[in-house]
């Protein structure tokens, strides 16, 4: 999940086959990654990237996802997920999204998240959220 590169941590969900689709513990694991990564000696900034050539992430893993069903289950599911955009937002290293490929529904919101995007020429970024009938559940929320 994480290379080393002249000061650079990478760090790449490697599902290529899922299309790097978001799924909890994927979520989990990119929230333990960034939130050690600032205190790792050497390190002066992240740059995450999704594995393959098509998809930078391809959102929520449906598959993953068919679970949560209940509102407790959908609460703490959106908390999980948004406490890793949190990671990513509040590292106090600069975070770079390298949009390898397309970054779609929570993909995007995870692009977003990080403090610069560097995009390939064949790379899309979309909100399809609005199409799925649901609403963006990853943001900040304000105090």
């Amino acid at each position: 999940m994480e290379e080393r590169a002249g000061g650079a941590l990478w760090i790449t969900p490697d599902r290529a086959q899922k299309h790097n689709a978001l799924a909890r513990h994927v979520l989990a694991g990119l929230a333990q990654v960034v939130s050690a990564a600032a205190s790792q000696p050497g390190v002066r900034c992240l740059v995450l990237t999704g594995a393959g050539e098509r998809y930078f992430a391809a959102g929520g893993d449906l598959v993953d996802l068919s679970g949560v069903r209940d509102r407790e289950a959908t609460l703490a599911m959106s908390e999980q997920a948004r406490g890793a955009l949190d990671a990513v937002r509040d590292c106090p290293l600069p975070v770079l999204a390298y949009l390898n490929g397309d970054a779609i529904g929570g993909g995007a919101e995870l692009a977003l998240a990080c403090d610069m995007r560097l995009q390939a020429a064949t790379a899309r970024i979309g909100f399809i959220q609005a199409r799925l009938a649901i609403n963006s559940a990853w943001p900040r929320q304000s105090a």
